[in-house]
């Protein structure tokens, strides 16, 4: 994919952001993809992180992809994450919905 993105910080707080990706070429050809990254610090301890991309298909219907991530420093290194997901293309399969939770413990940085 070939394409521009752009970052900001959100104005609201100084501990947050936002990046916008344009994807009009696609080396295969299919289509074109537009995203919307996010962070945001919620305190010294949790964040709010993820985006949601829109793929515009040439041969196939277009599709939603998005995940966002509630983290919490437990102690240093270790956090616990809950990850919500929802996949189109998986949802375009009858045998899956496309929606997905998590909960995960996390090590590192």
């Amino acid at each position: 994919r070939v394409g521009f993105t752009y970052k900001h910080a959100v104005p609201v707080t100084h501990r947050a952001w936002l990046q916008w990706r344009v994807l009009p070429y696609e080396t295969d050809g299919s289509g074109q993809q537009f995203s919307l990254i996010h962070w945001m610090g919620l305190s010294k301890r949790a964040t709010l992180s993820g985006f949601t991309d829109f793929h515009l298909n040439k041969d196939a219907p277009n599709r939603w992809v998005t995940e966002s991530q509630l983290t919490y420093v437990v102690h240093g290194a270790v956090g616990l994450a809950l990850e919500a997901r929802y996949n189109g293309f998986q949802g375009a399969n009858p045998a899956m919905d496309g929606f997905g939770l998590a909960f995960g413990l996390r090590i590192g940085p």
